[in-house]
């Protein structure tokens, strides 16, 4: 059985890596049966720091959740 996911929406960051950052976006589909808000590529100066190719997922619980 597929319990609800106390996660409301997500977003996918990658560092020039579109491709990579499909795997993030399957996983989390799983999780919580939504797409994401959206998929940024993000800056290269966060891409230079973290790395050329690092992914991220940023995303917002429900509200209700917090408190457990």
């Amino acid at each position: 059985m597929h319990h609800a996911s106390p996660i409301e929406n997500y977003i996918v960051l990658h560092a020039s890596n579109p491709v990579s950052s499909q795997w993030y976006i399957e996983k989390m589909k799983d999780l919580t049966s939504k797409d994401p808000l959206c998929t940024v590529n993000i800056s290269s100066a966060i891409g230079k720091s973290a790395g050329a190719g690092a992914l991220s997922v940023a995303y917002i619980c429900k509200s209700d959740d917090l408190n457990d």
